[in-house]
């Protein structure tokens, strides 16, 4: 019964996302993107969507883990 419910959720994600896809494609133009929170992907157009196969990090990683105000005792960037 769960693996029946499985796929019919499965089945409504893939025609929602079919339709969004559709929505999407009248107004772009060569070198839009678009990310997919869910999937993790990035979506590129050049023509048409494709999924460029670059993968949305879950978290923005710093440069350095410096913390100016801890480093320098005054809060000044670079020291």
């Amino acid at each position: 019964m769960k693996l029946e419910t499985n796929e019919q959720e499965v089945n409504v994600i893939q025609q929602t996302l079919g339709t969004a896809t559709q929505d999407i494609g009248e107004n772009s133009a060569n070198g839009d993107f678009a990310f997919s929170a869910e999937s993790g992907t990035v979506w590129m157009y050049d023509q048409n969507w494709y999924n460029s196969g670059d993968i949305v990090p879950d978290q923005v990683t710093p440069a350095s883990d410096a913390i100016p105000l801890v480093d320098s005792g005054t809060g000044v960037a670079g020291t």
